[in-house]
């Protein structure tokens, strides 16, 4: 069997280079002995013959790592049945012993070549940030060296709540690239009103998922605390009591609710606007029959997901409400997991009256629910809930509450171990210019993703912007093929800012018949 011929040159090099070089080696192939070998960054030209005259040669590298990468486009055999191709070594291929393969695609014959790609020791990072520390209105310049050039990152910036900032343009995702020296640089201006503490500068690599971290400092008096009450602590049946909470985001939508002493639940006031300060008030007036003891007020941000939780107490010797009669709520399936769907039936309402109902978890925690239900004309309502991913184990009870009859039914059930995370992709196979849209479920609600494209050459391109899941721990997401997109698999990874849960996306595009 032949051995092709390996030859190398500086990326752009004349082919006239290369058939001087070819000619000059007359010694024959089958004596070789010695191993080629090239740097990242370098051009290597292959030389295979002993294929059919006119066949199409397909051809793909195989790294240390054991991953293959396609070559493109594919070359048809000469006259002689031999073949010339070359294959850029990328900047970042890692060291160690490749193989290169021919193969045609008549005859099926394969010719392998190993090389070595000599890689130079990575370069140290170092990050740094400028200022280090600095007052509301200051803006840091953060630096990190010793990256791979041409490599893309998405940076943001979180803050000593836990809570992630955006820090592109009209607070959307930023994208940098690292320059021909290895650096990346970017800034962040923090906006007045920026809690002090200590903060991070975050950015991951688009290819590959690597996060870079700079500590920095936002500088000067921390905020009075937000204002958290209820007016009066006290009262009896009959009392408007006051709600104020602060510290929350503003212009985010909150809801409020009360748990009883008993632990049921009863509405608030489901859908506020916080204000510009950061603070919503809501009111509530105990009815004549409220149950004596302590209750609890609750406010929570939709999108901070701040719950602030407010005792207050209702005096008087009003009774615990009496025990509902056996056979009043069922449930299907009785035991589930997270993100499974239970159906419940609630039974002795008014007739068509509104229903409202809630969770409450195995820690004792009500879930809010803005949706409201109504009763058929014989008492009976049927709904369906979906568990979310997030959640307690243990039993649960769901709660009904006629909201004219004030009649409570609660349903016990058992949320079971966690289920496996999940990601689709639509259509699975696609020509050049399909849209091909993603869903993935595992992630907390409103957490941000970050999304790139890995093409069969090994070649990153970039994703989405702004992909975020939604209520239902889900994020979904579309991305077109470019109209001269290379046959092959393709990879779409997505990662989550928060849990970093990875998913990685195979689908193909292919050429139309």
């Amino acid at each position: 069997m032949m051995v092709p011929l390996v030859s190398r040159i500086r990326t752009g090099g004349a082919l006239l280079l290369l058939l001087t070089l070819m000619l000059a080696l007359v010694v024959p192939l089958q004596a070789q002995t010695t191993v080629p070998t090239v740097a990242p960054g370098e051009r290597i030209h292959f030389y295979a013959d002993g294929f059919n005259p006119g066949e199409r040669v397909d051809f793909w590298v195989t790294g240390p790592d054991g991953r293959s990468r396609p070559r493109f486009p594919a070359v048809f055999a000469d006259d002689d049945g031999a073949v010339l191709w070359s294959w850029d070594v990328p900047a970042d291929a890692p060291g160690g012993r490749w193989t290169a393969v021919a193969r045609g695609i008549r005859s099926n014959r394969q010719v392998p070549t190993d090389f070595i790609v000599v890689a130079p020791e990575a370069p140290t990072q170092v990050a740094s940030v400028t200022p280090e520390a600095g007052a509301p209105g200051t803006t840091f310049r953060f630096t990190v060296t010793g990256l791979t050039p041409g490599d893309r990152f998405a940076p943001w910036v979180r803050g000593p709540d836990g809570r992630d900032r955006n820090i592109g343009p009209d607070s959307e995702s930023l994208r940098v690239e690292v320059d021909r020296e290895g650096r990346l640089a970017w800034t962040w201006t923090a906006p007045e009103g920026t809690l002090p503490g200590a903060w991070r500068s975050l950015a991951r690599a688009e290819r590959g998922g690597t996060v870079l971290e700079v500590p920095f400092a936002v500088t000067g008096q921390a905020p009075p605390a937000p204002v958290r009450q209820v007016q009066p602590v006290i009262g009896a049946p009959g009392t408007r009591f006051e709600v104020t909470v602060g510290g929350l985001t503003p212009g985010e939508v909150a809801g409020s609710w009360l748990n009883t002493p008993t632990g049921a639940r009863i509405d608030g006031t489901p859908y506020m606007i916080v204000a510009r300060d950061g603070t919503v008030q809501w009111t509530w007036t105990a009815p004549a029959n409220a149950q004596a003891g302590r209750w609890q007020a609750i406010t929570r941000g939709a999108d901070s997901r701040i719950e602030v939780v407010l005792d207050l107490t209702i005096t008087g010797a009003n009774p615990e409400p009496a025990p509902r009669p056996d056979g009043d709520g069922s449930v299907t399936p009785a035991s589930g997991k997270p993100f499974d769907t239970f159906t419940f039936t609630a039974r002795g309402f008014n007739p068509n009256e509104q229903i409202a109902y809630w969770p409450t978890d195995a820690a004792g925690a009500s879930v809010p629910v803005l949706e409201k239900l109504r009763a058929d004309r014989d008492g009976q309502v049927t709904w369906t809930w979906q568990a979310p991913r997030l959640v307690t184990t243990g039993t649960w009870i769901m709660t009904a509450r006629g909201m004219t009859s004030r009649r409570e039914v609660q349903i016990p059930f058992t949320i079971e171990a966690p289920y496996e995370p999940f990601a689709t992709v639509t259509p699975e196979v696609g020509p050049p210019g399909t849209t091909f849209a993603f869903k993935a479920v595992g992630f907390n609600v409103h957490e941000r993703l970050d999304t790139w494209v890995e093409r069969p050459d090994g070649v990153v391109l970039h994703g989405t912007r702004d992909v975020k899941a939604i209520g239902d721990n889900s994020a979904s997401w579309e991305w077109r093929a470019p109209d001269d997109a290379p046959e092959g698999t393709y990879v779409m990874v997505a990662i989550g800012r928060e849990t970093d849960l990875t998913f990685r996306i195979e689908f193909r595009v292919r050429a139309d018949p």
